[in-house]
């Protein structure tokens, strides 16, 4: 990461780290006070990104604001700031065939950054592996591995996990196992030691442990909502026409007597499966395409019986790539903001929208309007706090849908 102090105020990184996504190549972010404004500049870097449009996200609370665009740059402002305000900002740019988002960037209105403190490059430290960021299973077992640069003796390096010792490494190579103890965030770090008695830390990395759910059609988890899972089970989704097809496999060995049931959250409905030579099938009919459903699976045995967790999956996404008008949204030919929203969403497609339908988790439309523009606003402030689904048909006859949160 480089940083640089420029005038007062004004401060700028160029990184390739990413809270969401990746970057190949990295990205320029400017931030400045001018006035009773903060102004954000930013720059993606990467080659492989075609049709780039970009948001500045605020952190808290969340706020989106689409960025306006000039001879490569992307700019927004924010207003009615006040000095010493301090305030977390990121990027995120969408492109053909997804997104990547920055970093969040700490900045205190009207205050110089913080200048980093130049790394001694003949005694320092720095994890290899995991990568920050990097996501495991649960209880799985991984290598922390140091990159130790010394030209002096050393007595060895230390590693920790949230700030608890993992053990010491004398000799290299500078690597130690470590097995999680179940879902939730890791802090690791690593310290080297001279004999000297000189110390370097090295910088932390994050590690997420959390249940394994390929995408939102395919889920291979053990986490429950009721009762407990001792291996963990198999879900996936799919849709044929209006109908949702749920198949389910329980990977416990311990249960005998196994039947299943699909529960569905809102309006609550119980299906009951059909047993086969692979675990369980139900058909859940007539469903409205966009409508986000939530899903859990119910495992009644001797004994006893375990739910699944909540799952959401949005009728007609089959996650096959870029042939579905699901996968057409994530290409941005809609693109909705702010989201979450208190009062109005913006819409922007690539062709005039004709319609634009709001329809609620029950799968009720309780707005609707005709457009006839590429860009348009739709007035929610009269709806429930809760979770919408809008659908935006287009002159092409293409239809997009967009899950938002009305707050």
């Amino acid at each position: 990461v480089q940083i640089m102090v420029l005038l007062e105020g004004d401060c700028e990184w160029t990184t390739v780290e990413a809270s969401q996504g990746s970057f190949s190549e990295g990205y320029v972010m400017k931030i400045t006070t001018e006035g009773n404004r903060v102004v954000v500049r930013s720059k993606v870097l990467d080659q492989d990104k075609v049709g780039v449009v970009a948001y500045l996200w605020r952190k808290s609370p969340f706020t989106e604001t689409q960025m306006t665009s000039e001879d490569g740059w992307f700019e927004a402002s924010i207003s009615g700031v006040t000095m010493g305000e301090t305030m977390e900002l990121a990027c995120k740019f969408a492109y053909s065939g997804g997104m990547s988002v920055t970093r969040y960037f700490e900045y205190t209105v009207g205050e110089l950054c913080a200048v980093e403190t130049p790394e001694d490059p003949s005694f320092n430290i720095s994890i290899e592996t995991p990568s920050d960021g990097q996501i495991v299973a649960p209880n799985e077992q991984i290598t922390i591995k140091a990159n130790v640069t010394a030209e002096s003796e050393i007595s060895g390096v230390e590693f920790y996990v949230n700030d608890v010792l993992l053990g010491n490494v004398t000799t290299a190579p500078y690597e130690i196992t470590w097995t999680n103890n179940g879902v939730g965030s890791y802090t690791v770090m690593a310290k080297l030691i001279g004999v000297d008695g000189n110390t370097m830390t090295s910088d932390p990395v994050l590690v997420n442990v959390m249940e394994k759910q390929m995408d939102e059609c395919n889920v291979q988890s053990s986490e429950a909502s009721q009762g407990t899972f001792s291996q963990g089970y198999e879900l996936n989704f799919r849709t044929e026409g209006n109908d949702v097809i749920v198949q389910a496999k329980l990977l416990d060995e311990d249960k005998d007597g196994v039947v299943a049931y699909i529960w569905k959250k809102a309006p609550f409905a119980e299906y009951q499966m059909t047993a086969t030579d692979d675990g369980f099938v139900v058909t859940i009919p007539e469903q409205l395409y966009g409508q986000v459903l939530e899903l859990a699976c119910k495992f009644a045995y001797a004994d006893g019986m375990s739910v699944t967790k909540y799952y959401e999956y949005t009728v007609g996404n089959n996650c096959e790539g870029t042939s579905s008008e699901l996968a057409l949204n994530n290409a941005f030919q809609l693109v909705c903001f702010p989201n979450p929203t208190a009062d109005v969403i913006n819409l922007q497609a690539h062709n005039k929208i004709e319609l634009v339908q709001v329809y609620n988790m029950m799968g009720l439309c309780v707005v609707s309007s005709q457009p006839n523009l590429n860009f348009c606003q739709v007035n929610v402030c009269s709806l429930p706090a809760a979770y919408y689904v809008v659908s935006a048909y287009t002159a092409d006859g293409k239809c997009y849908t967009v899950k938002f949160r009305k707050m």
